[in-house]
């Protein structure tokens, strides 16, 4: 039954139902392989259940509402903690928000905390194939603020809007409901922002469809539990349209300077490994010198979100000194190395890149 609900939880979150399925099967086999671990026999009663696939997502669904009364919450939550604020439901995205990070991440642990001082911001990629490096950099990021005993306020997590469902900026006002418990959002700040005339509240219709924001929420409630976020969602337009009024906007109706800035996105798409490696070689310049305009424009081969790249380089400026926060460029990879398929003929490349 554990097997078969993972496999289920694994299989939905990536770009396109069926191309993240097979490419996260494939990606589980790949870690049961290299950890020298066996899946489990099915036995009677787990035929049993894969033969009433609407049962299990009854399951799922089941394990991840919350009445009102209190019952069948994640995070052992009492009455009082209950109020009326609103959370996702369970559809083919947000079971993202059911996977166990530190089963994403067995046998991955390429970032030293060492190497780094108090991350200021990141680019993660919000590929599902590519968990382990998502994982490593919440980690990473971690450590490194329990080492210099430090405490965010706020993580903003800045992301493309995938289906653009709505308008250019959105912000999300509804907490989530993840495998490690709730994550609550800062919803006075959303409201603020909201408030301006080119900013809106996003829809459960896009958010609940934008796997840009809900893959990152079990990592954060793993790694930063009981801060807050903000989720920014950004429809792209391959420009600067917006971008300087926003961040302004931001600056304005924030609180706390005391801020995590994480911009989810991912890079080259639809090439073939060669082809990504080449791009890439451009777009790493742009990320070392920390040049957005150099990518605004750029398509798919290049990036996703150049908007979500412009944001977080701009908002850093903003509440840190000129020179202040430097990029490293941290790792680089492919969903073609991660598979161990160099002939993948769509690939998706990855960066992570800390600033601090």
């Amino acid at each position: 039954m554990l097997t078969m609900l993972l496999a289920l939880t694994i299989g939905c979150v990536v770009e396109g139902a069926v191309e993240q399925n097979s490419d996260m099967n494939r990606l589980h086999q790949t870690y049961v392989h290299e950890n020298d671990q066996e899946p489990n026999e099915t036995d009677a009663s787990d035929e049993t259940d894969e033969s009433n696939e609407s049962d299990t997502k009854d399951d799922i669904n089941e394990s991840i509402e919350v009445s009102l009364d209190g019952e069948n919450v994640l995070d052992d939550m009492n009455d009082d903690d209950i109020d009326a604020r609103p959370y996702m439901q369970y559809n083919q995205y947000t079971d993202s928000l059911m996977i166990d990070p530190e089963f994403l991440m067995k046998g991955y642990e390429a970032l030293n905390a060492g190497d780094y001082a108090l991350v200021r911001g990141a680019i993660i990629p919000h590929h599902t194939v590519a968990c382990p490096m998502i994982a490593d950099c919440y980690l990473a990021a971690a450590r490194v603020a329990e080492r210099e005993k430090h405490a965010y306020d706020l993580i903003v997590v800045i992301s493309p809007n995938h289906d653009a469902l709505g308008s250019r900026f959105q912000v999300v006002t509804e907490d989530y409901f993840t495998y490690e418990g709730r994550v609550v959002t800062d919803s006075a700040l959303a409201y603020r922002l909201a408030a301006h005339e080119n900013i809106d509240v996003a829809s459960r219709d896009m958010i609940e469809q934008e796997h840009g924001q809900l893959v990152h929420m079990n990592y954060i409630a793993r790694y930063f539990p009981g801060v807050k976020v903000l989720s920014v969602v950004i429809a792209e337009l391959r420009d600067e349209e917006g971008i300087a009024e926003f961040v302004e906007t931001f600056w304005q109706s924030t609180e706390t300077a005391n801020i995590l800035f994480i911009a989810s996105i991912d890079f080259s798409h639809y090439l073939t490994l060669e082809e990504a490696n080449e791009m890439d070689a451009f777009t790493r310049t742009c990320l070392e010198n920390n040049d957005p305009l150099g990518l605004i424009d750029k398509s798919n081969d290049y990036i996703d979100s150049p908007s979500s790249y412009m944001i977080l380089v701009e908002l850093l400026k903003r509440f840190h000194a000129e020179g202040q926060v430097e990029p490293t460029v941290a790792n680089h990879s492919n969903s073609a190395i991660v598979m161990h398929d160099p002939w993948m003929m769509d690939t998706t490349s990855y960066f992570q890149v800390l600033y601090h």
